[in-house]
């Protein structure tokens, strides 16, 4: 009986590692103007692909990233203005992509059951890649809010994502969850410190 409740102790400790494991932390990060009031702020427009969108570096995923940000914009209450001069404030992004080679990862898992009668269980699994090293592009996007009024930058967030062997169908959604990942940073929230 001892055997099975340190074998059960040891399978709950399992599962709270595997649980850890699976927490996602966000490598977004975020900059902003705290003098700005971004209450004020209800449409939007492109800034110019001269004045630093960057659509000459992967044409595709330039096309994803607006389109991207045109939901999640959207959604967050802006509309696009007629044109740039009716703008509240002007969106810039920029993407820099590095393609690296990279050696698939092997893993491995242990699990444990218990049944009734005292009958206790585990098993093993293994893999093991085959193959060479696959090609990841590791894209980090940049998104800019610009107050078209003085031209000040007011607002940046920034997350580095990877890219590798994805369908197109695939590639939109990675490019799509992160756009809503760093757009989830605005408006900024205002702290409020209390000594």
């Amino acid at each position: 009986m001892p055997l099975l409740l340190g074998i059960q102790r040891l399978f709950f400790f399992s599962i709270c590692i595997a649980l850890a494991g699976c927490q996602t932390s966000s490598n977004v990060i975020v900059d902003y103007d705290t003098g700005t009031d971004f209450s004020n702020f209800q449409t939007y427009d492109w800034l110019a692909a001269d004045k630093g969108t960057a659509n000459d570096i992967d044409p595709l995923l330039a096309q994803r990233v607006q389109q991207a940000l045109r939901t999640k914009l959207l959604d967050a209450g802006f509309h696009q203005a007629v044109s740039q001069q009716q703008a509240d404030i002007w969106v810039r992004y920029q993407i820099a992509a590095q393609t690296r080679s990279q050696q698939p990862q092997s893993g491995g898992s242990i699990s444990f059951g218990g049944g009734s009668g005292g009958n206790t269980t585990m098993g093993v699994s293994l893999s093991f890649p085959l193959g060479g090293d696959i090609a990841v592009k590791e894209v980090e996007l940049m998104i800019d809010l610009v107050n078209v009024k003085n031209n000040k930058l007011i607002w940046r967030g920034s997350k580095i994502f990877k890219l590798a062997k994805q369908s197109p169908a695939e590639m939109t959604a990675v490019v799509d969850a992160a756009v809503a990942e760093i757009l989830a940073f605005y408006p900024p929230k205002r702290i409020n410190k209390t000594y």
